[in-house]
């Protein structure tokens, strides 16, 4: 399964050897938003891409997990909460585009 692997910088993050740049998102302000975007990915990969869904579909599921249950849905563990703060939905939909090898269907 695709696994969120390391922190490279606090503007990009790994997924297995996926580098997602997230240099030129201006709103990213620590590295607790990049932390959370990773797993955005990663659980929408295990869990909402489907080949159905477009990505509006996908971003919205997101806010709704992160909205109704927590952080911690997204990482399958309550210990990597505390390193991790909600991104906003455009940064959500930017770390999306920037994933090159994401596959929708």
């Amino acid at each position: 399964m695709q696994e969120v692997r390391e922190l490279i910088s606090i503007l990009s993050v790994m997924i297995n050897r996926d580098t997602i740049d997230l240099r030129y998102l201006e709103q990213i302000a620590d590295s607790e938003q990049v932390t959370a975007l990773g797993y955005c990915v990663r659980y929408a990969q295990k869990h909402l891409i489907d080949g159905k869904k477009n990505l509006i579909q996908i971003v919205d599921e997101l806010e709704e997990v992160m909205q109704n249950k927590s952080l911690a849905e997204l990482c399958e563990s309550t210990s990597s909460v505390s390193c991790m703060a909600v991104p906003r939905r455009q940064e959500i939909f930017a770390c999306f585009d920037r994933y090159r090898a994401l596959r929708l269907v």
